[in-house]
């Protein structure tokens, strides 16, 4: 992920992305907070290409990504 990336993730508190991961998933997400400290982003899911790995979920959890498991951020609403 990129500097301009992190910024993007920064700005878009609130808002939903679309994150590409380096596993091939890609997932729609709202972004609840970025960590340039931690070096990640907290956000509630909104769908995945990979729906298996949250079947067993409840809906309410929110999800962590670290940055390095992150290819790119895509800004999906403004």
């Amino acid at each position: 992920m990129t500097d301009d990336e992190i910024e993007l993730l920064k700005a878009s508190v609130g808002k939903t992305v679309e994150l590409s991961c380096t596993d091939g998933e890609v997932v729609q997400a709202r972004v609840f907070s970025v960590s340039e400290t931690e070096r990640d982003v907290v956000y509630d899911l909104v769908s995945s290409n990979m729906p298996v790995r949250y079947c067993s979920r409840k809906g309410n959890e929110a999800y962590l990504t670290p940055f390095a498991e992150i290819d790119s951020v895509r800004l999906l609403n403004g």
